[in-house]
């Protein structure tokens, strides 16, 4: 009799000292996010953790197609990334039976920038092309610049969102994009701008959110019919809106056997208080975080 209820103790100790299933509220994530989207995802995980003290996010900055290609091998579970995924990756996903969730969790936009002793301040779509594709070469042909010599183009390497977006995403070039000079985040471009009057930066405008010196962004030409033949600054509500022409979507991939922090995460960033950080953060919101949007003044 004693052996038998030293058992039932020792079992229901067992039990008592099991370590808790991971849920949505309660377990880890790593997840790896476009490098210009790590600040608005940091606030996003810090107050998800606040609320949730039993869930721990860690995140790290890398390339677009890189961050893809991890949550592909299945070497992570969860990313944010400013595109979709491409053709060659939705086979690999549909081929390998994941079960892949796709939530859009905001807007963004890519904006050129010059220096400030750039005198330019709009620029036409077809000028934007012709620069891509070595039409234009030289800022005598950028009509409104008053500059001459060598126009250079800087941009993130092949394997970021910004340079698949305007390959495939904008302009739909033949040949891949060949800027003068690549930089190894949005921030040295933008610093590289501010000191280089030749030079023509193009970045996501997460990038420019806090409103670096030295830098102005550039009016793009409207591709809106009602308002044919104006320029369209990059602005929040002008994103928010769909008026400026270069915006996309943000978007958070999960892939979770079952629920885990990811889900929750993910769910948390499209409510009201998750908008309403990235109102804050200066990116537009993907749904309306108040009955009257009060956009944040640029």
């Amino acid at each position: 009799m004693k052996t038998l209820i030293l058992v039932a103790v020792a079992v229901l100790v067992g039990a008592c000292s099991r370590p808790e299933e991971p849920s949505t509220t309660r377990g880890k994530l790593f997840m790896l996010v476009t490098e210009s989207q790590v600040p608005l995802m940091t606030k996003e995980a810090d107050e998800y953790m606040a609320v949730y003290n039993k869930t721990e996010i860690h995140m790290a900055g890398t390339t677009t197609r890189e961050a893809i290609v991890a949550l592909l091998n299945d070497s992570v579970r969860c990313i944010c990334v400013d595109r979709q995924l491409n053709a060659e990756e939705r086979k690999v996903v549909q081929q390998s039976g994941m079960n892949l969730a796709t939530i859009n969790i905001a807007r963004g936009a890519l904006v050129l920038i010059v220096s400030d002793n750039n005198p330019l301040k709009t620029i036409k779509l077809a000028t934007i092309r012709s620069i891509l594709d070595k039409s234009i070469a030289t800022w005598k042909n950028v009509p409104g610049s008053h500059l001459s010599g060598r126009l250079e183009l800087i941009l993130l390497g092949k394997n970021s969102g910004v340079n698949e977006l305007l390959q495939r995403g904008f302009f739909d070039l033949p040949k891949e994009i060949v800027p003068t000079k690549t930089g190894a985040t949005e921030k040295e471009i933008v610093r590289y701008i501010a000191g280089n009057p030749q030079a023509l930066g193009i970045v996501s405008f997460g990038a420019v959110v806090d409103h670096p010196k030295g830098i102005h962004k550039l009016a793009v030409q409207s591709t809106d019919s009602t308002s044919e033949g104006e320029f369209i600054e990059a602005s929040q509500s002008n994103i928010y809106e769909k008026l400026y022409p270069l915006n996309y979507s943000l978007y958070l991939y999960i892939s979770e056997t079952k629920l885990g922090v990811g889900s929750g995460f993910s769910t948390f960033v499209k409510t009201l208080p998750g908008q309403q950080i990235i109102q804050d953060y200066g990116l537009a919101p993907e749904i309306q975080p108040s009955r009257i949007i009060q956009l944040k003044s640029e």
